[in-house]
């Protein structure tokens, strides 16, 4: 059984609105997403794990408080971490990252997906390849 862990921060000093709230949203409705998935009988390839880290801000102490203690079992089990701090912002083009390994799943991704802000695209990697 391989893990693919996504997670965000909840704690914020100055951009609470943005910078982790959003996040947060976004990773409360993946798991609302998940569970409605997981009634109607669908079962993914990879365990997913969601994870929400406390005292980013100050050192990003949750999460490598977390790694320092399951580091083994990382090893073993995580194939891939999504991040989802920042998810929204007022920005209004899609501006994905990722470690190299990742951005052909993003460039899939994106072809299929509609730019809604701006009718200039007809999709978010035509809008990200600009």
């Amino acid at each position: 059984d391989r893990w693919v862990m996504m997670g965000n921060h909840r704690d914020t000093w100055v951009h609470g609105a943005v910078d982790a709230t959003t996040g947060l949203a976004a990773l409360n409705e993946i798991g609302h997403g998940l569970f409605k998935l997981k009634e109607q009988g669908w079962k993914p390839r990879r365990t997913i794990v969601l994870a929400s880290w406390g005292a980013e801000e100050q050192g990003i102490i949750g999460s490598t408080e977390f790694v320092e203690d399951y580091m083994t079992l990382l090893q073993e089990k995580m194939v891939a971490y999504i991040n989802v701090d920042v998810a929204a912002s007022d920005q209004k083009y899609f501006k994905p990252s990722a470690t190299p390994n990742f951005r052909p799943l993003l460039e899939r991704a994106a072809k299929q997906a509609g730019a809604p802000l701006d009718s200039t695209y007809g999709t978010f990697y035509e809008q990200w390849d600009a």
